[in-house]
């Protein structure tokens, strides 16, 4: 009788262990999709059986999508951070860049000859092509630069 005894006492003392063990083997264990990186995401939609489990394909689904429009907002964040703006340096620069090729042209034109690399000078009178031609890239490097300083100002009210 003891030991029919001391079985019955372990066995209402192993009650709630077991209990507890059969429920947590009946229990279905669903997976956590946000700790899957995207490949184990494809990947687990690719080898799930969608009929049998509709519920874990479209909560695959919704967690694919949303990490792709999270990348993609990344990306255009990353764009836009990378983008470098149109500071204002480069805008006083340009500036004065406009400013002195502007002002070689005019005050060339003017004097009635331009220096040219080598000690020469070119007057409109011994040779007009060189002169002129000199006179419009001074003054055609000039308007470049102003509307590089347009476009740039222009482009960067757009971003902010």
């Amino acid at each position: 009788m003891g030991s029919v005894a001391s079985l019955q006492i372990l066995a209402h003392a192993l009650l709630p262990l077991m209990w507890v063990l059969c429920v947590m083997s009946n229990r279905k264990v669903e997976p956590d999709y946000s700790n899957y990186s995207i490949e184990e995401l494809n990947d687990a939609l690719s080898n799930i059986d969608k009929e049998a489990y509709p519920q874990r394909t479209n909560k695959i689904e919704l967690e694919i999508v949303k990490r792709s429009q999270i990348q993609s907002a990344a990306k255009e964040q990353t764009v836009l951070t990378n983008e470098k703006k149109f500071g204002v340096g480069f805008q006083l620069f340009f500036a004065l860049l406009s400013v002195l090729f502007f002002y070689n042209g005019v005050t060339d034109l003017l004097e009635g000859e331009t220096y040219v690399r080598g000690g020469n000078y070119y007057n409109p009178t011994d040779n007009p092509l060189l002169f002129y031609g000199n006179i419009l890239l001074y003054i055609g490097l000039s308007i470049v630069l102003v509307v590089m300083i347009y476009l740039g100002r222009r482009k960067n009210t757009k971003r902010t």
